[in-house]
């Protein structure tokens, strides 16, 4: 409703004030004002994209920043349309001195006219910038995209006057042909305005609508042919019979797919960078769009209609997953640094995909698809023995990993030591978890170092999860701040939050100014290299934060969705000072086994036998 009473409050704003009788206003003045409307949508729409690339690729990893990022491609529209419109209606004024002689009937008219138009360019590049806003799916009342109860996601929801149809329909058009360029808008983000909408229909209207794209990767592509039927089935889901049960799948327009369409699966690999808070990669349908041109040369737009993703933190293999509820996502499980998925897209007859967008991030698809299944059995067979995935380059939860070398040597994972302490082996330092599963220096339970006790109430920038755990955030405290400890349960704040596929690991690097083994191995270390646990399958674990206590100071960091990528965001640690405690903190997947810590690429500690994460 509120959207509605702004682009009419927009309309008849402007029609109004060219209308008026006052110097500067009338038919001619409002014919130059759309003239400067159009040119200044033209000019944002032009340098949208750059804008906001480069906004996003200088952005920091702090929490405003990251406010900044969700918000950059709303942003990067509206701000310098804004300026190219004023700077144009300056220059307009400065060169064009004169008006022309109308009679007073026809300035009002035709003013109105022209400025009613203006006003509808204005409004559809409002709401068009705010669709690119970190906001709910319904901001305002209004939401051009609704999901049907088979998760099927259709524009039908538009605004009593569509101003933001118009523009995407009236740029689209000028951009092949009066504003042409090599990448026309028509071509690259076609229908921007449904974009907008789908931007953000995030999982529960929280999540993150859009990513940086270091933190995505495309792996490969893989197509399926076959009858319609047949590619919307797999051998995951059958009927009471015991025969596949086809999905229901419908376009944008609520179109079924028509015969002679193809299956195309697109293999991303999201990085750490790309989670939530909660430390998991979350994303929905919407928030990834196919483009490509269709047999007559027409762009057309898909989005996917199914997943191919691991079952569970811990367990072995891949399993195809449906998008086909009234709230389809997937997340990625465990506390693994990076996740991947298959996503499935249907290409009508004879149509040639161009480019995949994920939360807005476009990636060209260029060369042949890396598999070519000729029946979807064929696929079912590669999703079951993970060749989808290790084609592409992807890792699987039960790949092992390659040896890593250091340049002293090393030692294999899960090989025999003399020792029953920690030894230096060359460069690596090797410890033996012996029968009791434990490691010097390294604890598996969620409690804050240094018997920290923080005041729920008092906690400053940190936030706080539902069983009073750490969830997220940075700040310092002065010592005698966590020294309380006569505080009730339902304000005492002494540990991490974990998930339910997750646990804690701390490490502690030094206490009170001694180095442990581990502090002594990355002493020597490059602030470029990041911290990183890995289990026995090969993943990392990146740092999610510290605990460091010195001069009556303690600073703790938590941050799930922005991990330590280099040991420059660890305070350093000073031989001169006897006070420095420093802790790092990782939440790997529960169940999984830690055999190592690296560096970057190099194993500089070997845990003997393993180390089990408990939840």
């Amino acid at each position: 409703m509120w959207m509605n009473i702004i682009v009419i409050l927009i309309v008849l704003g402007s029609g109004a004030a060219w209308a008026s009788k006052a110097r500067g206003f009338g038919l001619f003045s409002a014919f130059l004002g759309l003239v400067c409307t159009i040119a200044a949508g033209a000019i944002a729409f032009a340098i949208w994209e750059p804008l906001a690339y480069y906004v996003m690729g200088q952005a920091g990893t702090s929490a405003g920043w990251r406010f900044l990022e969700d918000s950059t491609w709303g942003l990067s529209l509206i701000l310098p349309f804004i300026v190219s419109l004023i700077v144009l209606r300056l220059g307009v004024d400065m060169f064009v001195t004169k008006n022309l002689d109308f009679s007073d009937t026809t300035n009002m008219l035709g003013g109105a006219v022209l400025g009613a138009a203006s006003g509808v360019v204005a409004a559809g590049i409002v709401v068009i910038s705010l669709g690119f806003m970190r906001l709910p799916p319904d901001a305002l009342g209004y939401q051009l995209v609704t999901v049907d109860r088979d998760g099927n996601a259709t524009a039908d929801g538009g605004l009593w006057l569509p101003a933001d149809r118009i523009v995407a329909t009236l740029y689209g058009h000028l951009s092949e042909s009066s504003f042409s360029t090599d990448t026309p808008l028509a071509v690259f983000q076609p229908d921007v305005h449904e974009q907008a909408a789908r931007f953000r229909m995030t999982y529960e209207g929280k999540s993150r609508p859009t990513v940086k794209p270091s933190e995505v990767q495309l792996l490969g592509r893989y197509t399926v042919t076959g009858k319609v039927n047949d590619l919307l089935s797999d051998a995951f889901l059958l009927d009471p019979s015991g025969k596949p049960k086809p999905q229901t799948v419908k376009d944008a327009a609520g179109n079924s797919p028509p015969e002679g369409s193809t299956l195309l699966g697109c293999v991303v690999n999201f990085r750490s960078g790309a989670k939530e808070k909660s430390g998991s990669v979350i994303v929905t349908p919407s928030q990834l769009r196919l483009i490509g041109t269709d047999a007559d040369g027409h762009p057309f737009t898909a989005h996917p209609f199914a997943v191919v993703a691991p079952p569970d933190a811990v367990g072995v293999g891949l399993y195809r997953f449906r998008f086909n509820d009234k709230s389809p996502f997937i997340a990625s499980l465990g506390g693994s640094s990076e996740a991947a998925f298959a996503f499935e897209f249907l290409v009508p007859p004879n149509g040639t995909p161009t480019h995949l967008v994920i939360k807005n991030d476009r990636f060209e698809l260029t060369g042949d698809a890396k598999k070519k299944f000729k029946a979807v059995q064929e696929r079912d067979q590669g999703v079951r023995d993970r060749s989808l995935f290790t084609a592409m380059g992807a890792a699987t939860t039960d790949a092992k990993p390659a040896t890593a070398s250091t340049s002293g040597g090393s030692t294999p994972s899960g090989g025999s030591s003399s020792s029953s302490t920690a030894a230096d082996a060359g460069n690596v330092v090797v410890f033996n978890a012996g029968v009791n599963n434990q490691i010097e220096g390294v604890s598996r339970i969620a409690t804050l170092p240094f018997n920290i006790i923080l005041n729920k109430s008092a906690v400053k920038g940190l936030e706080i999860g539902g069983k009073n755990g750490i969830r997220d955030g940075q700040s310092s405290f002065d010592t005698k701040e966590t020294e309380i400890r006569n505080l009730g349960q339902e304000l005492r704040v002494d540990s991490f939050e974990k998930t339910k596929d997750t646990g804690i690991v701390q490490l502690t690097l030094s206490t009170d100014g001694a180095r442990s083994l581990l502090g002594r191995s990355v002493e020597a270390a490059e602030d470029i290299l990041a911290p990183l646990l890995v289990d026995d399958a090969g993943r990392t674990y990146e740092a999610l934060g510290y605990v460091y206590k010195a001069g009556g100071t303690i600073d703790i960091r938590f941050t799930p969705d922005r991990p330590l990528r280099t040991l420059s965001e660890v305070p350093a640690l000073s031989r001169g000072k006897r006070d420095q405690s420093l802790v790092l903190v990782f939440r790997p997947t529960a169940g999984v086994t830690i055999t190592a810590f690296q560096l970057g690429s190099k194993v500089v500690a070997r845990f003997e036998g393993g180390m089990k994460v408990q939840n």
